[in-house]
């Protein structure tokens, strides 16, 4: 059985199992027995397929258009801190109103 705890993560031997628990739900329980069998929470599932999707989406340009993403880099360090985080702070709320909009429906 996983032991829940309300001080963060955790790592947790239990009989044959290891199970790390964040915020109280076990996410990725490892199973040892004949072969080491990992297993790994619904949640869990989804946001992995979502930091995947969010790596495939950022690592396009740069494989597509090398020379390009070159240029942009450099444009970027020319950029002021405070124009960058103006934009940082606009592109999360951007992805807040998506999720909210996605999750709504």
């Amino acid at each position: 059985m996983p032991h829940y705890t309300d001080s963060g993560p955790s790592v947790n031997h239990d009989g044959g199992h290891l199970v790390l628990t964040i915020a109280k739900v076990p996410f990725i329980q490892v199973i040892f027995s004949e072969s080491v069998v990992l297993e790994v929470n619904e949640s869990m599932k989804y946001f992995l397929a979502v930091m995947g999707m969010v790596m495939i989406v950022e690592g396009l340009p740069y494989f597509a258009f090398p020379d390009k993403m070159k240029q942009v880099i450099r444009q970027v360090l020319e950029v002021e801190d405070a124009v960058l985080r103006r934009f940082g702070l606009f592109l999360m709320g951007l992805g807040l109103a998506v999720v909210y909009l996605g999750q709504r429906g």
